[in-house]
């Protein structure tokens, strides 16, 4: 034993490795004793080969200490309880890991799906020895294959700029890689720093990069080396964020971040992510590129919430001739908030490329949030033509609220082509900008076309706004608040303001509560609530009033009213009060647009000019009467009424504002010398009801849809309307037709909605509408509009779009109670454009229709709530006519039901997965339901082109989503797969959140994955996260087979720990067949069998393991030969019927989508000729057993699935004899009854209910 113990410790090992390790140990290289390890390789040996037992290990690195060696990567995982954790001993420096050179792809040290390690002041670092590319470290610290819970503080990592293969400090790949921890840390000489990749599929959620208290978190000297590393065109990414659900990001100092092409300091990508970038300090974030480069501190491209708060930008320069720099960049995602941040010295001085500087860049997104931030772009430009914005929107459908900003724009060295704007946009106009906009302020020096407030690009036709109000007629309803000067900065290096200088910023916001982010200024104090300043400072500052009232109010809209109207919720203020005098109150001006223009007209009905009544109260929000007994003539069907409001404040010279504000000029409320070039208008309509019909026949009320709609849009609805379309096709529309809300629906369940329907006239053959378009064919934003196409069966109404666009969608709905029934839906292509999009819908409905050439099939978003899609055809066989992407997707909404659908064809070749249905964002409480699902297949063979395949996609941001997903029969999903299971095919998959009920599906998977070398399949996956899972009374099978020799399939993979992630978990039917699999993985291990299953997930103790027989392998009912699958099931009170409607055992239920009527009758025929019959089978446990042709008396036993005897009785000699079998007293499920005479046997299965 003696020498054993002396070879153990020669190799560096104790003898504790052979067992769990405990306690505290000790990693010193001149250390000794059986609880020391020489090298910090031996004690990551030792901590894999025997794992962490009770309490947890702690290894003590001695400080000071050098460790040049190759570490194993870390495989063994903790608990919450049971830790692992190495940490500095000792004072002095940290103690230093470093590699031996051993070529590509090395990290000094790995967590290879290790969970709960933590690392505290530790120095992973490049071995100076190392000189070659082969020699050097590419990572630092790689977190592979679920690596989670992890948590690395007050660590150093420094790495080689010149190392040719690229190196990162921190990297996340190859798996789902959660909830791991890195405060506190400085990392720096790496072509990366944070390299947090997830999948599209499988992505990670909730690591974390930032500062606790009494630490500092670091970024330095981060991109490539002047001399040697990668090559010049690889793209620099000091903290890059991939498919990361709410990532953090916060406290972070980013500085000295450089490379000679595209730089990037924190980079935000993929559909999944949503993330919290706070209190960062990015300096010196720079591209050195001669010609043509990016540079940008943060950037946003797609996810679902991204809040950008409180950071500070300095120093994103770039030198290049066709160079940009940009300090904010949104340019996708479902909603971006941008508040409280300071952006300063963005510059790019000698780019004559399109517009060189965004301070603050809106490209993209569907809800984007701009509060309270301060703007400054100041630099010498090097050549006349440079071209610069402090606030930046392109000129795609990109929405904007701006309120509360400072943009200042004070460039110099401009000449003729050069622009230094305060708001620069890509077009010329501004309809995407929110009617709520308002409060900024806008700067640009001395005003001249090339220091305009506002600027927008058009070849031939540019808006040039030099002045405030130029701007803010352009903007008009927008804007109207906003003031211009040069604000009091405390230096151009310091965007806080002076206490000394009087300014507008003082009080000149516009209150925002309740809106996120914009309780606190910059420096964490609170805002005034009612009075904000504007900008990211908050402060106690001089106030110059210059400006008059703020007025925000909502326009009125059409009506057919001819009657007085109330204008109410006029927002008010000012910040030295607004005058509310009787005789100066704030006033409503108005007339008939066909009216003079006059002030001096008498306020009554014999005056032709403007009519005014004052508020109706003294406070802010302000009422206002129209009285329409002023006006020269009563209102009639087809005037305009067209009105402002104006109103002054306490100043001892009034300024005095209105609203609209452009071209209106008066000295007080009484004291008007011009009105708004543009003042509110609204339109008195016409009535329309009935039936219309549509086409090109003389007796046709309308020749085309655009024009009926056109008049549905200025007419106000008096009942029910329907257009009815009676010619076959319809070639002269002009697309898209938008059906606007009307002001004559009723919304209340109290009274009969006056509805619109569009249908083909009955008799009429199929009515093709048909356009190429960028846009959708038609654009719903009303409440209660149906179009009806006939009958499931007979779909007489075909839309058509043949546009390639992105936005090329078929039909686009918001409002209340819109149903799309009976049509066929037919997109472009199936890699852009839509069939249907439901935006905000409330109540709406998709029936009976087909879906087809799309990339999405159809979309629910943006807070739908109530939403049937229901009995729709998706897909299809025909290559050309499939969806590329996505059946169904489900998108932040709540309260769905996608029920009794065929999706069937969504295929691609390429990036991203493909998927059935999907429910992701923040949906919530739904509805996934008989739905057959198959078909769907990426067929992507490269591993640049491999992507997944997903049946059903659960991915809410919600713990407690509460989403039950039954009924459905999954098959048919296929995809090359690659490394882990993030492209590999999976029936179900839950990626994120929680609360969902997995209950009576059928998913059967079969086919060939090759790619790859670890790629892994499931019938269904719960993701790293996921928890409070129910995964009851399921069929699945998993036939898939794995080319590689290291594939695994799977019938369940639970990747997290089974305790959090199974809810409950039962009555199951788990099934693979071919080499390479195992019933589950569960936790990273794999259970084989079934009792190993069991004992893995501590349930599932109803749960089997059969081979279900199913009619086809295209129709997954079950035949007559699943006995083992009848009555073990888990009755569900909630789930009473089948997939195809059939009543379920309220008792013992049947496994799977299909509560089929198997082993009706049990007969079964001995070797000496005896035959048996048992009826009613199934029973409630009273039964008869009928014996023919027996040789004396039988031994009749019946016994349970486990073969344990629970009914033994005996049966009487004869011919023939019958006897009752009382089996009442057992428990509901399958049982098999034998017959014996000592020499021979016949079994036959029998089912209690």
């Amino acid at each position: 034993m003696r020498h054993l113990i002396l070879l153990l410790a020669a190799c560096g090992l104790s003898t504790g490795a052979l067992a769990q390790l405990t306690g505290t140990k000790t990693i010193d290289p001149a250390g000794s004793g059986p609880n020391n390890y020489l090298t910090f390789a031996a004690a990551v040996q030792a901590l894999n080969a025997g794992g962490v037992g009770a309490g947890g290990v702690t290894f003590q690195v001695k400080a000071g200490a050098t460790f040049t060696e190759t570490i194993p990567a870390i495989t063994a995982s903790g608990t919450t309880a049971n830790s692992i954790r190495f940490s500095k001993s000792g004072r002095g420096a940290n103690p230093v890991l470093q590699l031996v050179g051993a070529g590509a792809n090395d990290a000094v040290l790995t967590l290879d799906g290790a969970d709960y390690v933590r690392l505290d002041s530790l120095t992973l670092r490049e071995n100076l020895a190392n000189t070659t590319a082969a020699e050097m470290t590419e990572y630092g610290l790689w977190l592979k294959n679920g690596a989670s819970n992890n948590t690395v503080q007050g660590c150093s990592i420094e790495l080689s700029r010149s190392n040719a293969n690229k190196s990162y400090g921190v990297y996340l790949l190859d798996g789902n890689n959660s909830a791991n921890r890195f405060y506190n840390d400085a990392v720096s000489n790496c072509t990366s720093a944070y390299y947090l990749a997830g999948a599209t599929a499988t992505y990670d959620a909730d690591n974390e990069i930032g500062t606790l208290p009494g630490g500092r978190s670091r970024v330095t000297q981060i991109g490539l080396s002047a001399t040697g590393g990668p090559p010049t065109t690889t793209i620099v990414y000091a903290v890059y964020l991939k498919s990361q659900q709410r990532v953090k990001v916060f406290g972070l100092e980013l500085t000295d971040v450089q490379g000679p092409g595209s730089v990037y300091g924190l980079y935000s990508t993929g559909t999944s992510n949503s993330a919290d970038l706070t209190d960062n300090t990015l300096r010196n974030v720079v591209s050195n590129a001669t010609g043509t480069g990016i540079v940008e501190a943060i950037y946003i491209d797609g996810g679902t919430t991204s809040n950008i708060f409180r950071n500070r930008l300095d120093g994103v320069r770039a030198g290049g001739s066709t160079a940009f720099a940009v300090g904010i960049d949104v340019t996708g995602g479902s909603t971006s908030n941008v508040v409280n941040n300071f952006v300063q010295n963005v510059a790019a001085p000698a780019s004559t490329a399109g517009t060189a500087v965004r301070a603050l860049s809106l490209r993209g997104g569907t809800n984007n949030n701009v509060f309270h931030n301060t703007v400054l772009v100041e630099y010498a430009a090097t050549v006349a033509s440079n071209k610069s914005g402090a606030f930046f929107m392109s000129g795609a459908n990109t929405p904007a609220y701006l309120v509360n900003n400072i943009f200042v724009n004070r460039v110099t060295g401009l000449g003729t082509g050069g622009i230094g704007a305060a708001f620069f946009k890509a077009t010329n106009t501004l309809t995407t900008l929110s009617a709520g906009s308002g409060n900024n302020l806008y700067y640009a020096g001395a005003p001249s076309a090339e220091h305009p407030i506002f600027y927008g690009a058009n070849a031939t036709a540019p808006a040039l706004a030099v002045t405030l109000t130029d701007f803010k007629q352009l903007a008009a309803p927008a804007e109207q608040a906003s003031v211009t000067e040069n604000p009091p900065f405390v230096s151009s290096t310091d965007l806080h303001l002076s206490a000394t200088t009087p300014t507008q910023v003082e009080s000149g916001g516009q209150s925002l509560v309740g809106g996120t982010g914009v309780g606190t200024d910059i420096d964490g104090e609170a805002r005034n609530v009612g009075t904000p300043d504007i900008g990211a400072d908050e402060g106690s500052f001089q106030r110059s009033d210059l400006a008059g009232p703020a007025i925000v109010l909502t326009p009125l809209g059409n009506t057919s009213s001819l009657t007085s109207r109330p204008l109410t919720g006029v927002a008010i203020t000012d910040a030295s009060g607004v005058n509310v005098a009787a005789g100066t109150k704030p006033r409503l001006y108005y007339k008939k647009a066909t009216d003079a223009s006059s002030f001096a007209a008498a306020n009554d009905a014999t005056g032709n000019g403007w009519k005014w009544t004052e508020a109706t109260n003294a406070a802010s929000p302000f009422s206002f009467l129209l009285d329409v007994a002023k006006l020269r003539t009563a209102p009639a069907a087809g005037d305009s009424i067209q009105y402002f409001v104006v109103a002054q404040d306490l100043a001892a010279t009034p300024n005095v504002t209105a609203s609209p504000g452009v071209g209106f000029a008066g000295t007080s409320v009484a004291a008007i010398s011009s009105a708004p070039t543009r003042p509110y208008v609204y339109r008195v309509l016409g009535f329309i009801s009935g039936v219309k019909t549509v086409g090109t026949s003389a007796a046709a009320d309308y020749p085309t849809l655009t024009a009926a709609v056109a008049d549905l849009n200025r007419s106000e609805l008096s009942g029910n309307l329907t257009f009815r379309l009676i010619d076959a096709s319809y070639a002269g529309e002009t697309f898209p037709i938008t059906i606007n809300a009307n002001p004559g629906t009723r919304p209340t369940p109290a009274t009969v909605p006056r509805a619109v329907l569009i249908q083909p006239a009955p008799g009429t053959g199929p009515v093709l509408l048909r356009g190429t378009a960028t846009t959708p064919l038609l654009i719903i934003n009303a409440s209660y509009v149906g179009i009806d196409g006939g009958t499931a069966q007979n779909r007489r109404l075909r839309l058509r779009n043949d546009g390639t666009g992105a936005a090329s969608g078929v039909v686009f709905a918001s409002g209340r109670n819109v149903a799309i029934s009976n049509t066929e839906l037919v997109a472009g292509s199936s890699t852009t454009g839509y069939g249907a999009a439901f935006d905000a819908v409330v109540a709406g409905r998709l029936a009976n229709c087909l879906v087809q050439r799309a990339n999405v099939g159809v979309q629910l978003q943006n807070n739908c709530d109530s939403v049937q899609v229901v009995g729709n055809v998706i897909g299809a066989t025909a290559a050309a006519e499939k969806i590329g992407t996505t059946g169904v997707v489900v998108l932040s909404s709540q309260h769905f039901d996608v029920r009794g659908n065929t999706v069937a064809g969504v295929t691609r070749a390429s990036s991203p997965a493909v998927t059935g249905v999907q429910v992701s964002g923040t949906s919530r409480e739904g509805f996934v339901r008989g739905n057959s699902i198959s078909d769907i297949t990426h067929t992507g063979s490269t591993t640049a082109t491999a992507y997944g395949a997903v049946g059903i996609r659960l991915a809410s941001s919600d713990a407690a989503a509460a989403i039950r997903v039954d009924n459905n029969m999954v098959r048919g999903v296929l995809s090359y797969g690659d490394d882990g299971f993030s492209f590999a095919p999976h029936g179900i998959l839950a990626s994120s959140g929680g609360g969902y009920a997995i209950v009576y599906n059928t998913v059967a998977l079969s086919g060939t994955m090759s790619g790859g070398a670890t790629p892994q399949t499931s019938a269904l996956l719960l993701n790293t996260g996921v928890t409070n899972a129910a995964v009851l009374n399921n069929i699945l099978v998993n036939n898939i087979t794995s080319t590689p020799a290291g594939g695994k399939t799977y019938a369940m993979l639970v990747a997290g720990p089974a305790a959090s992630t199974l809810l409950t978990s039962n009555s199951n039917d788990y099934s693979v067949s071919g080499p390479q699999t195992a019933l589950a993985s569960i936790g990273g291990t794999d259970a084989a069998t079934l009792p190993a299953l069991r004992t893995a997930t501590g349930q599932d103790a109803r749960s089997v393991s059969v081979a279900p027989a199913f009619v086809a392998a295209t129709d997954l009912h079950l035949t007559t030969q699943n006995c083992a699958l009848v009555g073990v099931g888990t009755p569900l009170p909630n789930v009473l019927t089948d997939i195809d409607g059939d009543g379920r055992s309220t008792t013992a239920p049947v496994i799977g989508a299909d509560e089929a009527s198997i082993c009706i009758t049990a007969v079964a025929q001995a070797q000496a000729g005896w035959q048996t019959s048992v009826y009613p089978n199934p029973s409630a446990g009273l039964l008869t057993v009928a014996v023919r042709g027996a040789q004396g008396a039988l031994t009749l036993e019946v016994v349970d699935v486990l073969g344990r005897p629970v009914h033994r009785q005996l049966l009487p000699a004869g011919s023939e004899v019958s006897q009752p079998v009382d089996l009442r007293g057992q428990a509901a499920g399958v049982y098999l009854l034998r017959l014996s005479n000592g020499r021979e046997v016949s079994s036959s299965r029998l089912v209690l209910r």
